[in-house]
């Protein structure tokens, strides 16, 4: 029978040169060095094996519960008020266990790197939705580049240098309401249409725009259908903007989180009078009556704004269903747009939620992505180029 070695499973591991750890190694010297003869100390091999086991246990641990969480996240996400926090917290965090797993490996036992090297892929590719874009760029007539932003607290920072730069057939703004005079001056070259908080500015000549009465929050509604002229057939564009979650959220921070608790009978109560409750309700019910509405669409479709919701939740992948998304498909990097500058060194002092889209019909294709750079703004814009499939 195979003895499960810590040399063995180096040997596996392909570290055929690795006789020990590099902790069994110093302590083993450390004897000899205190008793002057090269016999074994069979206390301190057991020490080190045990640390060895301990640490390379410790590391497939941690990898298992991120997967978890991140399982967790896309089956449950927000249906679970107690994961609805969890879903909004900066994915950074989940990396500094590493910092403390990766120097006891190298340490103690070096296969555990190989670990950690996986936990560290899966945190940044899957939770943080790092992509790589394997297309190249088409210029072809046959392409439409849209941008969405929600100009709401652009705290003095104009959005012009972004839209110079990307050069957007399609602009998409929410949170703009009374600003459609303002930029029909601004592009005068160009067709501005306005509803409610939603603006629409683009070269294609615009059909018709029209509020979703389908999808209403406090009786409002949360997204305007515009219907664009794209080469003789109709485009749809749904400027979409979800309302926040900000006011649930801070309900459930600190002693909050501990009164919901107690209010909902435990974690995983179901009393109605928890607070967030209703409001989670309410929110998949508008998540759901959007996506019936867009679902119904037969031609190219366009789905762009803020929905203030994470990549990684259930509510995303609902939306999403039947529909790509274009940073995903096609963005370099993480592509998070929300908040714009932050204090927080484990983010860089940057955004670290993507909470703006640009979404498609399968009659569609995304070739690029681009988020907005640096920016003060609350929301960094999104830009992408669109081309029509076959």
């Amino acid at each position: 029978m195979t003895s499960w070695s810590p040399r063995t499973l180096a040997r596996w591991a392909g570290l055929s040169g690795v006789t020990c750890s590099p902790a069994e190694w110093l302590l083993q010297r450390l004897r000899r060095a205190w008793h002057r003869d090269a016999r074994p100390c069979p206390g301190l091999q057991r020490l080190a094996r045990f640390l060895w086991w301990s640490v390379l246990g410790t590391a497939v641990t941690y990898l298992a519960c991120v997967a978890s969480v991140l399982l967790l996240f896309r089956l449950v996400g927000e249906r679970w008020w107690l994961l609805w926090p969890a879903l909004y917290m900066p994915p950074q965090f989940s990396l500094l266990p590493l910092l403390l797993l990766a120097p006891a490996g190298l340490l103690l036992c070096p296969l555990s790197l190989l670990v950690d090297a996986m936990t560290a892929g899966v945190i940044v590719f899957v939770y943080m939705g790092f992509s790589v874009p394997f297309r190249t760029s088409d210029q072809s007539s046959s392409s439409v580049v849209v941008m969405t932003c929600n100009i709401g607290q652009r705290n003095n920072v104009r959005l012009t240098p972004f839209v110079d730069k990307e050069d957007p057939d399609v602009i998409v703004l929410q949170d703009a309401a009374n600003h459609g005079g303002a930029y029909a001056r601004q592009y005068p070259d160009r067709h501005v249409q306005s509803d409610g908080e939603f603006v629409v500015i683009s070269r294609l000549p615009i059909r018709s725009a029209g509020s979703v009465a389908d999808a209403l929050w406090q009786g409002r509604p949360v997204a305007a259908r515009f219907e664009l002229d794209w080469g003789g057939g109709p485009l749809v564009v749904y400027a979409v903007h979800m309302p926040t979650p900000r006011r649930e959220l801070q309900r459930l921070m600190g002693v909050g989180l501990l009164k919901e608790c107690v209010r909902s009978h435990g974690w995983f109560g179901t009393d109605s009078r928890l607070a967030v409750g209703p409001t989670l309700t309410s929110r998949l019910g508008l998540t759901a009556a959007l996506k019936r509405r867009i679902a119904k669409e037969a031609s190219p479709t366009i789905v762009a704004g803020d929905l203030n919701m994470p990549h990684w939740g259930y509510m995303y992948r609902q939306v999403t269903d039947g529909l790509s998304d274009a940073y995903a498909a096609s963005g370099w990097g993480c592509g998070f747009t929300f908040p714009g500058t932050t204090r927080n060194p484990l983010t860089l002092f940057g955004p670290w939620l993507r909470l703006d889209y640009i979404l498609c019909s399968q009659s569609l294709r995304p070739s690029t992505a681009t988020v907005e750079p640096a920016s003060r703004a609350q929301h960094r814009a999104l830009a992408t180029r669109l081309q029509r499939r076959g």
